[in-house]
């Protein structure tokens, strides 16, 4: 029999793998791909901050990958979004990231820009391993206003079927500036930058945003 090293990270979406099985619990892709060798790091950007910098908190995040609005993960990677006739476009955008992380004693910064399709949103996943200040700082240098939600990781599968009633920790609606700021502690939270016409913005092509996230020690 032949075995196979798990690997510690999905290549793909960059979730931590389980220990045990080849498959991803996060996307279902295949963890050791087409060769059976595992990756030995997770890829670039994918996973930021193990490990914190002394002891300051530790800002972990991630892209969201799959298309949401009903989305199907097929063999070898392929994507197929499946949205409902008449409804506004509202799938998950994984690429476009350019991000760069510094971190100091108490805090982490995430600084960059984030390119989004009209009718795509963009997530980050935001795992803080101690109680923490975020503060978003984001403003649209090409394009229309956005709407830019933070909101804990069990309501993300209610944004993503466009529930109206979603609950979140912070939020602006339409803008093309501001800032949000909320305090949280230790867990998995999802920080979306939305260009789709499902929450209030009325997009009207592909934005580029400009954004700053610092993750403080509460």
């Amino acid at each position: 029999m032949v075995e196979f090293e798990t690997p510690t990270y999905c290549p793909v979406c960059g979730a931590e793998a389980p220990g045990s099985g080849r498959y991803c619990s996060e996307c279902g892709s295949d963890l050791l791909g087409e060769t059976g060798r595992a990756p030995e790091e997770p890829p670039a950007d994918e996973a930021l901050g193990a490990g914190g910098a002394g002891d300051g908190p530790t800002l972990v995040t991630r892209r969201r990958l799959l298309l949401g609005g009903g989305a199907v993960l097929l063999g070898g990677g392929a994507i197929v979004a499946l949205d409902s006739l008449g409804q506004t476009t509202h799938r998950v955008y994984g690429e476009g990231w350019d991000v760069e992380r510094s971190s100091g004693l108490t805090s982490e910064t995430l600084e960059g820009t984030v390119t989004i399709p009209s009718g795509r949103y963009a997530t980050r996943i935001l795992e803080p391993d101690v109680a923490v200040e975020y503060s978003v700082e984001f403003e649209v240098t090409d394009g229309g206003p956005i709407d830019v939600i933070l909101l804990d990781d069990d309501e993300y599968d209610r944004y993503r079927d466009r529930n109206s009633d979603v609950q979140h920790r912070a939020q602006r609606t339409a803008a093309e500036s501001g800032q949000l700021t909320t305090s949280v502690g230790a867990g998995e939270y999802d920080l979306v930058f939305d260009n789709t016409g499902v929450y209030g913005a009325s997009p009207d092509g592909e934005v580029t945003v400009s954004l700053t996230i610092t993750a403080t020690r509460a």
